[in-house]
């Protein structure tokens, strides 16, 4: 699987279980080089953090949860 976010007037990012540093399914950030980034790994956008906190910023900007639920029919 792969999941791509991409806030307006911002960077996007991919995160995916499909790349050879994943394991196990779980997901890892993708830069722009194809390089994997596990979420307790250095944030890929320069702002300090993690990446879990990246993808948390990320979901959090763009109502990510919000609009998948509402494009289900959950809300």
């Amino acid at each position: 699987m792969t999941i791509v976010i991409a806030v307006e007037g911002g960077e996007g990012i991919a995160l995916t279980d499909e790349h050879a540093a994943s394991s196990y399914g779980q997901l890892v950030v993708v830069d722009d080089q194809g390089n994997a980034h596990g979420p307790g790994d250095p944030a890929t956008d320069g702002t300090g953090g993690t990446c879990a906190d990246q993808v948390r910023r990320l979901i959090a900007e763009g109502d990510v949860i919000g609009k998948l639920r509402t494009f289900a029919g959950g809300g």
